[in-house]
């Protein structure tokens, strides 16, 4: 088996869940309950090889196919007459691109899916918002609309869990995908709809980035004005005591 043979077959596992969620389609079409809502069920498998597809299927879709398709023409170019094996193999990369085309449009449509749920509900708890985009990269993509979501409450909503604010670099990093992940979003929804729309859904992505950051963090997340009522008084006091202390 050539070269080209094999670099075709070790492709193959970068493109598996994009292939996968293809076939699937008419399977998930038939299986799907005849509601106007889906409930939407995380499935910890899906949702891993979802976030995989997630942090990697860019980088495949926009650069690997592209090398793969240099290499194709490259050994077009120096093997004559092409053999059968290199045909095989060339015709496999050539599906490997068109499928890369595909994702990068399911890609983008899922983006807007999700820039239409923060615009309606921007109260959306963030480890469903982005579970949801992970499990809807999966090979089993849930339908949309889908329900279930839980909602959180801006005024008072606390990350930590019990635990004491996270305090490594990792958290930085998930917080520039985050950021990321929901500035593509927004200019998406800009883009493909409109600038009234853009501007609604760019507020939802907002908040759903600050609460995804506080979640990130493990901190508390609270209301400005729901501090003031809290806090302002006992602050008050203070003063007080301290300006009229001898």
């Amino acid at each position: 088996m050539g070269l080209l043979s094999w670099i075709a077959l070790i492709s193959l596992f970068f493109y598996l869940t994009p292939f996968l969620r293809l076939l699937s389609r008419p399977l998930r079409a038939v299986l799907a309950p005849k509601n106007k809502f889906f409930p939407v069920s995380f499935h910890p498998f899906l949702v891993r090889i979802g976030r995989l597809e997630y942090l990697l299927g860019p980088f495949r879709d926009r650069l690997l196919s592209v090398i793969l398709m240099c290499i194709v023409v490259y050994r077009w170019i120096e093997e004559s007459p092409l053999s059968q094996k290199t045909l095989i193999a060339s015709s496999l990369i050539v599906f490997y691109n068109l499928l890369a085309i595909v994702t990068i449009r399911y890609r983008d449509g899922i983006r807007l899916k999700l820039a239409e749920i923060a615009r309606c509900h921007s109260n959306t708890h963030p480890d469903d918002f982005f579970r949801l985009y992970y499990i809807s990269m999966s090979p089993w993509p849930p339908t949309f609309p889908v329900s279930g979501l839980r909602e959180i409450d801006f005024r008072d909503t606390d990350y930590r869990g019990g635990k004491p604010p996270v305090q490594s670099r990792w958290p930085v990093v998930e917080s520039a995908l985050a950021t990321s992940t929901l500035a593509r979003m927004a200019i998406m929804a800009f883009k493909r709809v409109g600038p009234e729309y853009g501007r609604d859904a760019f507020d939802g992505l907002a908040r759903l980035w600050g609460s995804r950051v506080a979640q990130i963090f493990q901190t508390r997340g609270q209301n400005p004005a729901a501090l003031q009522s809290q806090e302002l008084p006992r602050l008050r006091a203070e003063l007080l005591r301290l300006g009229f202390h001898p």
